[in-house]
């Protein structure tokens, strides 16, 4: 419910009155990744579909989204799913004509 904010470990720990090597290690024992890993995967998730079901430009998705720079939101875009987010919305495009 808070994708589009900017969370730290930090606030986390503040939150759930729980220390933050505690936080990371339970929870890379559970999902295999860092709290923070695992809010940029699912940021990142979000941005692919607003990619693909929207008109947004990259700059509104990544106002919307809450990264401050689309330049870094790309960046981690590639590094999480391989492609920047115009080969990833080009190639989900073409592979849903396809599909028709």
């Amino acid at each position: 419910s808070h994708i589009t904010e900017k969370i730290t470990l930090e606030d986390i720990s503040n939150n759930l009155y729980i220390s933050k090597s505690h936080i990371e290690r339970a929870f890379k024992q559970e999902y295999n990744k860092t709290p923070l890993a695992y809010c940029a995967e699912q940021k990142i998730t979000q941005v692919a579909s607003m990619l693909v079901t929207t008109n947004y430009s990259l700059s509104q998705i990544a106002q919307q989204m809450g990264f401050t720079d689309v330049k870094y939101m790309s960046k981690s875009f590639k590094k999480i799913k391989g492609k920047s987010p115009m080969e990833y919305k080009r190639s989900k495009l073409a592979r849903n004509q396809i599909m028709k």
